[in-house]
């Protein structure tokens, strides 16, 4: 301890010796008087080195009695504040289980009272959307069915059928309408024979070139299946198959033991 001192001023090092966990008696008086050699100057040191402690002994007791006054003040204060947070917390216990008491009691109700509220809800969805789909398809039945006089003049089959589409999906949305349902029937039943007698030399000409390109055929497909009518579209299929096929087909008995192995190769 002493030499982690040397290099401080005597009264710093003094000091510092006094506040040291290490600190004895001896020591410290050893410390402080090894400077002085002469036996009256030793005298005088250890008289002022007295008077110093005695002084600082006042200071500590008069800082112990200022802190102690603090203290006296203080906790009777502190004691006050404990005694009204543990009125408090009293208070938020008691709050705690009344409201626990009150959550379990009402559970049944509140869930019955979502579900209830739950359902209605879901039901003026759907009531809102079957409105939504109503107006809409009123709203642009007129437009829609304007519109596929011009497609079919152009030859633009493909729009025409999806304006169809639209339009019978407008039908069936319609259908609980009081007026108009069976000229909306006639008109989907009347353009629906137009666009087939339009479809039918596409499709001809499709089968005969479906070797050569397949896109027509594709879309020959894609829009009798919207149309619901791809029986018709198989039907022509087989119509325009080359006689030998059709021969074969029907003249085709396999005998047991070689039907595995002739099948693969007709087809």
């Amino acid at each position: 301890v002493f030499a982690t001192m040397a290099s401080l001023p005597p009264e710093e090092r003094f000091s510092a010796l006094l506040t040291s966990p290490q600190f004895s008696v001896a020591s410290y008086l050893n410390e402080v008087l090894k400077e002085y050699e002469n036996n009256d100057d030793l005298q005088r040191a250890m008289a002022e080195l007295a008077l110093q402690l005695q002084l600082q002994t006042q200071a500590c007791h008069e800082e112990i009695g200022r802190t102690g006054a603090e203290l006296q003040a203080i906790l009777p204060r502190c004691a006050a504040d404990v005694k009204r947070v543990g009125v408090g917390l009293e208070g938020i216990k008691s709050d705690a289980a009344n409201l626990l008491e009150a959550t379990q009691s009402t559970t049944s109700d509140e869930v019955s009272s979502s579900l209830e509220t739950l359902s209605t809800l879901h039901a003026l969805r759907s009531n809102l959307s079957q409105t939504k789909e109503i107006l809409t398809a009123a709203a642009t039945w007129d437009t829609t069915l304007l519109s596929i006089a011009p497609l079919l003049a152009q030859q633009n089959l493909t729009e025409a059928v999806h304006a169809l589409a639209k339009l019978e999906s407008g039908a069936r949305a319609l259908q609980g309408m009081p007026s108009g349902k069976e000229e909306r029937q006639e008109t989907i039943s009347k353009l629906r024979q137009q666009i087939q007698l339009l479809l039918q030399p596409q499709l001809k000409h499709a089968l005969q070139n479906m070797n050569t390109r397949l896109a027509p055929l594709q879309q020959c497909v894609t829009l009798y299946t919207l149309l619901g009518t791809m029986d018709t579209l198989q039907a022509e299929y087989v119509k325009n198959r080359p006689g030998t096929i059709h021969k074969a087909w029907f003249s085709y008995t396999p005998s047991i033991g070689q039907e595995y192995q002739q099948v693969p190769e007709f087809v």
